[in-house]
């Protein structure tokens, strides 16, 4: 038994890890603000908070590596394998944490999680956006010169953020005080994988890549951009757990039935 459940999640692991790299392909970007999100951000962290710290380390580290030398950014594959498996191991350990956390600070948590995804999203993913996917390999940041995206435009108003947190705040709320969820260690934990995302990536683009890789980048203009990406990612990445555990709470009723 033991030996079949082990199967099952290690084919889960992989199964998401293909995921994660195949997504890295498809992403939304805002050319006035250059706020960029990759559809494989919300499948990492959603995998971390379900499976756990090792099982989010190596989605997101392998994941995005294979992603990166599939699209040729090379030199982003040691970043992959130290950041982002560091950011998957970190939010799946604090998810796992059985004790409960204070109930002001667990709410204040939330919110604040909440309110950046508004302040994100309006800041730098409103306006003319283009749904994008890399059909083409191995081109790197020739790829728009080459001709290898297929590229579809988007409006996406500022108040869609402002409308979606506000929702997102009042179910939290509603959840918190009815006492049937807590997003305390969540939002504690994907706020932890922001600070990392962050940090990690500002020092790596700072003194790896220029001195290591002969690439030069705009490491700090890259911040804002960073944090609003792995924000919105997170907040899906909730959801889509969200609709995972209601997946399997359906199941296993009608099992008990």
């Amino acid at each position: 038994m033991r030996l079949r459940e082990n199967i099952k999640t290690a084919v889960t692991v992989l199964m998401l890890t293909s995921l994660v790299c195949l997504a890295c392909r498809v992403f939304i970007f805002i050319p006035e603000t250059r706020g960029l999100i990759s559809m494989a951000e919300p499948i990492f962290l959603m995998a971390a908070i379900l499976l756990g710290p090792f099982a989010g380390a190596f989605v997101g580290g392998v994941g995005y590596a294979l992603a990166d030398l599939l699209l040729g950014y090379p030199h982003y594959i040691v970043a992959a394998l130290t950041i982002k498996a560091a950011v998957g191991f970190i939010v799946g350990k604090v998810c796992t944490i059985k004790s409960p956390l204070n109930k002001t600070l667990s709410l204040t948590l939330s919110l604040m999680f909440f309110i950046f995804f508004g302040f994100a999203g309006g800041m730098l993913y409103s306006g003319i956006a283009y749904l994008g996917y890399a059909r083409a390999l191995f081109l790197g940041e020739s790829i728009m010169e080459r001709g290898g995206l297929d590229v579809w435009s988007l409006y996406i108003p500022a108040w869609f953020w402002a409308v979606v947190s506000v929702i997102l705040i009042f179910y939290a709320l509603r959840l918190e005080f009815k006492q049937k969820r807590t997003y305390g260690w969540t939002s504690f934990s994907l706020l932890s994988g922001t600070l990392i995302t962050i940090v990690g990536y500002f020092l790596y683009e700072t003194f790896m890549l220029p001195y290591f890789f002969n690439v030069q980048v705009n490491s700090l203009a890259n911040v804002p951009l960073n944090f609003g990406q792995i924000v919105l990612s997170a907040t899906i990445s909730v959801l889509l757990a969200e609709i995972v555990n209601l997946g399997k709470f359906r199941i296993e009723h009608f099992k008990i039935k």
